[in-house]
């Protein structure tokens, strides 16, 4: 192509331009009027086109992406009954399988979860047994609670079965919690894991149920049942509610403000003495007696529709309360039914002891746990008990 030739290309492309945009404007029709210029109704239609193709919106015509609306909107809390320990309820004709685009309810009902937790759904406890005597066999000085886990939950896939668990104090599910460490990876699928989390802390019990919404949408987790509640063995409480002791999160007192969340969400114990004794003078000003639902574990297992026996681990963080719920959890289960796994933390135990001058809590928890057939692996600040009797 000659100069002459492109130099005629450019003029006639300048002429086009000047006649598609001189069709939106009254004062340029009139002058090309008068040269008996008229933009025609394709010339119209080509500029819509090209808005669509390469103008940049205006304000009022940018579309936030689909993916960016649904990523930064906020999960919005379940509504949740105070029904002592009780999930929420569903329909019997809801299926198990949950999808995202489906999902309702952050916990399905019992009846719809028994058939998947069921015993011969579940990891038998030979698998079990089976998973522990393997890793013993290997390295018996460094057994890990989260490479347990993880063996056992590649056992249940394996096998099409599933790896329940039973969590008392899982406060928000995510946050330093060793079942989340153990299992959440990324967006892998959780479709073999069936949790029973129980919390007492009402912000804690809000933050469980986002995460493992969460999880059900991203992980394909089918059926996590969640409790608000505690663990007791008081036999005189017929009507299933204890006094819980946490700290206030709406006080404005100023001897109230300003204190770590440790301290504000994990210090909530069933042993409000022991609270009293740890917040001194600011316990009356900060600290909230507050009644909660409350049942022994294998209630609460049994009300949930889950077997005891089809129970492979129970993680425990209670603030020092272990050494009262894991002997009468021993003493209050058959022999054959025992968890497999205990894992617990023993820090505040020994804190306890310290603030007491004794050695009563941890020591005398550590002896009923071998003298039930346990054995225990010191993991930090927790103690991982399994059961080789």
């Amino acid at each position: 192509m000659t100069r002459s030739h492109r130099m005629a290309l450019a003029a006639f492309g300048c002429i086009f331009l000047f006649i598609i945009f001189s069709s939106r404007d009254p004062e340029l029709q009139k002058i090309l009027k008068s040269f008996n210029f008229v933009a025609s109704p394709n010339i119209t239609k080509s500029i819509t086109l090209a808005k669509l193709l390469v103008v940049t919106p205006s304000s009022e015509e940018i579309k936030t992406n689909p993916i960016e609306e649904i990523e930064s909107k906020p999960i919005a809390p379940e509504t949740t009954s105070e029904t002592p320990i009780a999930p929420e309820t569903t329909s019997t004709s809801e299926q198990v399988e949950v999808k995202p685009s489906a999902l309702s309810k952050l916990s399905i009902a019992p009846e719809t979860c028994q058939n998947q937790h069921g015993t011969n759904t579940t990891l038998s406890h030979q698998d079990i047994a089976e998973a522990i005597q393997e890793m013993l066999s290997q390295n018996p000085e460094e057994v890990r609670f989260a490479s347990l886990g993880q063996a056992l939950y590649k056992k249940a896939v394996e096998q099409n079965k599933y790896l329940v668990t039973v969590q008392i104090g899982a406060m928000d599910g995510a946050s330093n919690d060793p079942l989340w460490g153990m299992f959440v990876v990324g967006d892998a699928s959780l479709s073999h894991w069936m949790p029973l989390a129980i919390e007492p802390v009402p912000k804690n019990y809000e933050n469980l149920q986002l995460n493992y919404k969460k999880l059900q949408e991203s992980n394909n987790l089918p059926c996590p049942i969640l409790a608000r509640g505690a663990v007791s063995y008081d036999t005189s409480n017929e009507e299933r509610m204890c006094p819980f002791c946490r700290f206030d999160l709406d006080s404005e007192l100023e001897n109230c403000i300003g204190h770590p969340d440790w301290m504000t969400l994990q210090i909530g114990t069933l042993d409000c003495a022991y609270s009293k004794l740890f917040f001194g003078i600011n316990f009356d000003d900060c600290i909230i007696q507050d009644p909660l639902p409350c049942a022994p574990v294998g209630e609460t297992v049994e009300k949930h529709g889950l077997p005891q026996r089809g129970v492979a681990m129970v993680q425990i963080d209670v603030e020092g309360y272990e050494a009262v719920i894991i002997p009468n959890m021993l003493k209050d289960t058959a022999k054959d039914d025992l968890p497999p796994i205990i894992h617990f933390e023993h820090k505040v135990m020994y804190e306890k002891d310290r603030l007491n001058g004794t050695t009563t809590r941890m020591n005398d928890t550590f002896a009923i746990l071998e003298n039930a057939g346990y054995k225990l692996y010191d993991q930090g600040e927790d103690t991982l008990a399994l059961l080789v009797a």
